[in-house]
């Protein structure tokens, strides 16, 4: 069986799930500001301010990669433009971390609370 292997596809799959998983965390600390005291209330709001920026910055790089490829952009100088903006995502992620387990705790207690 012959696979056709489309150039950069691994980037544009890294960069959804990294915004993905930052606009699911953006809304769970939204939930969580609500009711804490100030100071903890600061400290999740200058976090969140972090994740909706790595989400709005993988929107901004998908958005260019596309209209790069339908520009008529040779796929490498495209698969260049996605790198970068993996090397930036993960740089934006580590500055602000996504708390994967916070978020899985989170989505498990609100799937059973809804029943």
């Amino acid at each position: 069986m012959n696979k056709t292997i489309i150039p950069g596809l691994g980037l544009v799959k890294e960069l959804i799930v990294i915004g993905a998983t930052s606009a699911f965390e953006s809304v769970v600390l939204e939930k969580r500001i609500e009711g804490l005291p100030t100071k903890e209330a600061a400290q999740f709001v200058e976090r969140l301010g972090g994740v909706r920026q790595i989400s709005d910055y993988v929107d901004s790089a998908l958005g260019q990669a596309q209209f790069a490829l339908v520009d008529g952009s040779k796929v490498q100088d495209v698969v260049d433009v996605l790198s970068g903006a993996v090397e930036k995502a993960r740089g934006l992620r580590d500055a602000y971390p996504v708390n994967v387990r916070e978020l899985i705790q989170y989505s498990l207690s609100s799937i059973l609370y809804n029943r």
